[in-house]
């Protein structure tokens, strides 16, 4: 918060009022929630070891007993954080408003993406998860700061922060909302020394009285004591009144905006106008047709002791730029109570212990078993036999009895650790798992069912009932970073309000930038100068914009419209990718599937890639067989399937009876070709014969003469 653009004072009333505010605000905070901090303390001392009650542990050691502690629980702590790094999540950005388009919210998209990578968003996600299955709680937050690269000073930049502390997080007891979307007020708490303090605000800021208030979850911090100061990080929502209005051009906005808008509209117009005011391309300026007061909030940063006021800013947007991730919940009686994953499974840890301790113990008492002897055999020799289960002596002496010629010093039986030992730590173990509700497949342990079913069908069957006991953690993290989207989201048009080339990541791991709050002629001369660094653009919007609005037109005004966060939670991307090669070849060489089905298959799956082929199998399809997509213009319709069936039909009949006329004609044809040549030979050899006739020399005249 320190990097924040500072601006003059914003203090809504005097000093004194505030921080008397602020003081009753977090003595409530505190009192509302106290019962929770003090068991979440608990079961963080508790997985980190401290699993005996003080008492017990020293007896025990004061009898040199056993006080072993087999802790099972950081394991199932473990197989959550593994199941959040496996199911990423990932912010979707949806336009809202007639003013947002798809490619800015892709936009957007990226932008969080970039904050997300700038940030390593993973790791306190992750972070914040651990915690909040340790404890019921969990935390980040979200900051902007001036960017560090050499292009623009003056950029400012969005990122996240860790909370490594969410104890020390405070936020509106009346907030309804899970994630405290809705909070107008929150705390963050750190304690610095009076050394410390004096050095950066100065001696006369040293706080000189404070609450009498013990906030659990920060080290049992007061606002002051001898050594330390404790600073609060105080998030407040204040109203500022304002006249709204709405143009004849469905806009809305304040009134001086509204003027100028107008205004600069008006000087754009040509000075020629017709009868009725319009000008030459027939336009008329917007109007306001209705005006409204209204309170609009804004969030106001302050750094406060007990008794100053040491900084405060205004923060960019409207809602509190913290995201408090709290477990599973119960309202009893008007009050919540809130736990993480292990609570329920301290008491059967507890078991555990001891019944390993007893084991050990019953087991280590084995060599310690008595000596039988006289006091004659042993004389002189007593340290010696003493301390025989102690020192590893390689031989022990003993005296001759006459009394006892036979017998020699020998140990009374050992006896046999009782069976109900290991059964109870059997059932301790089992308890364990149960009240977590994670059981061997879900920890990796192996069974005699493993043996039986090896396949990952099998695998997951069996690991279904843990994955659906343990959801609630995953699905708190998710909500917890779709609401630091929305924070982030919230922003965006308020930081970035400057012509700049925004950064963009993809989910894929992909980078590009794209110009946003420029114009057509700003964006192509930028993009033509640095093509390789546009390489990843869509270039269609800008070409359409240039083609229909000219070069001075504006383009990706990312502080226009409204947009909505939405969350996809899945394997990761590489996974992602791996499972998409696999179904499109499923898919490809399924010969039997057509295309319609194909495209069924496809546009319901979700995987990189999946709507690019959906589309290619899409205009495989004949027009008129898929149903129009919403919002699109609707396919003009044939006649139906059993209609063209039986024109099809029909048709064939005609085109087989038609061959058939056809055949006949040509065989008629041939007949009469055949028919002709048949003639004129019968015709030639008539001729022939009668030249044969009359010839002289012909026999007939020889015969005749």
């Amino acid at each position: 918060m320190e990097d924040m653009d500072k601006k003059e004072k914003i203090s809504s009333g005097d000093k004194d009022h505030i921080l008397e505010v602020a003081k009753e605000r977090l003595k409530r905070a505190i009192d509302a929630d106290n019962h929770n901090r003090v068991e979440a303390l608990d079961d963080l001392r508790f997985i980190q070891g401290d699993q005996w009650d003080e008492k017990e542990k020293q007896r025990r050691k004061d009898r040199d007993r056993p006080c072993l502690q087999i802790n099972v629980l950081p394991k199932y702590v473990k197989q959550i954080c593994g199941e959040m790094r496996k199911n990423k999540v990932q912010i979707k950005v949806h336009p809202v408003d007639s003013q947002a388009d798809v490619e800015l919210a892709k936009i957007r998209e990226g932008i969080i993406y970039g904050i997300e990578y700038l940030s390593n968003a993973e790791s306190i996600y992750i972070s914040a998860g651990e915690m909040l299955a340790k404890c019921g709680y969990g935390a980040w937050r979200v900051l902007t700061r001036y960017s560090e690269t050499e292009e623009d000073p003056f950029m400012q930049e969005i990122f996240y922060e860790r909370i490594e502390n969410p104890l020390s997080v405070y936020m509106d007891v009346n907030a309804k909302d899970k994630l405290f979307a809705d909070a107008k007020w929150a705390f963050i708490l750190s304690k610095m020394t009076k050394d410390e303090f004096e050095k950066e605000f100065g001696k006369d800021k040293l706080p000189g009285n404070g609450l009498d208030t013990s906030p659990i979850g920060t080290l049992d911090e007061h606002w002051y004591d001898k050594d330390t100061v404790t600073i609060a990080e105080y998030f407040d929502t204040e109203y500022e009144k304002k006249t709204m209005c709405k143009l004849s051009d469905n806009r809305a906005m304040e009134l001086e905006e509204a003027e100028h808008y107008i205004e600069s509209i008006e000087s754009t117009f040509a000075e020629v106008k017709d009868q009725d005011g319009k000008n030459q391309s027939g336009v008329m300026p917007p109007e306001i047709i209705k005006r409204r007061e209204v309170k609009i909030p804004k969030i106001v940063w302050r750094k406060i002791t007990a008794s100053e006021i040491l900084d405060e800013r205004e923060w960019s947007g409207s809602i509190v730029p913290i995201v408090l991730l709290t477990g599973e919940e119960t309202n009893i009686g008007g009050k919540k109570h809130i736990k993480g994953l292990i609570r329920d499974a301290k008491d059967p840890q507890r078991m555990l212990n001891y019944w390993h301790s007893s084991a050990c113990e019953t087991v280590a008492l084995a060599p310690k078993a008595p000596w039988l002897a006289t006091a004659k055999m042993i004389e002189g020799y007593e340290e010696d036999y003493a301390n025989a289960h102690i020192d590893n002596l390689p031989y022990l002496l003993y005296n001759h009895d006459p009394e006892f010629p036979q017998e020699k010093p020998t140990r009374t039986g050992v006896g046999q650790a009782p069976m109900a030992i290991f059964a109870e730590i059997g059932r301790a173990e089992k308890s364990v798992k149960d009240t977590i509700g994670m059981y061997n497949v879900d920890v990796g342990d192996t069974s005699d069912e493993n043996l039986r079913d090896v396949s990952g069908k099998a695998v997951a069957a069996r690991q279904a009932p843990g994955d659906t006991a343990t959801f609630v953690y995953l699905d708190i993290l998710a909500q917890g970073i779709a609401h630091g989207g929305k924070i982030a989201n919230d922003i965006v048009p308020n930081i970035m309000t400057e012509p700049r080339n925004a950064h963009l990541k993809n989910m894929d791991g992909t980078e590009t930038f794209a110009p946003i709050n420029t114009t057509v002629g700003e964006a192509m001369s930028s993009i033509s100068s640095n093509p390789q660094k546009f390489a990843g653009m869509n270039l269609n919007k800008l070409k359409e914009t240039q083609m229909k609005e000219g070069v001075n037109a504006p383009f990706n005004e990312i502080t226009r419209g409204k947009y909505n966060i939405a969350i996809t939670t899945g394997p990761t991307f590489a996974t992602q990718r791996a499972e998409a090669v696999e179904n499109i070849v499923r898919i490809a060489t399924a010969t039997q599937m057509n295309p319609v089905d194909k495209y069924f298959i496809i546009k319901n799956s979700d995987f990189p890639g999946s709507d690019e082929y959906a589309n290619v199998i899409k205009r495989m399809i004949p027009p008129g067989i898929l149903p129009p997509e919403e919002g699109g213009v609707p396919v003009p319709q044939g006649p139906n399937t059993a209609e063209q069936m039986e024109e099809k039909k029909l048709k064939l009949e005609e085109m087989k009876a038609r061959t058939e006329q056809l055949k006949l004609q040509l065989q008629t044809l041939k007949l009469m070709e055949q028919i002709k040549g048949g003639e004129a030979n019968i015709r030639k050899e008539i001729i022939d014969i009668q030249r044969e006739l009359e010839s002289p020399t012909h026999p007939a005249d020889q015969i005749g003469g």
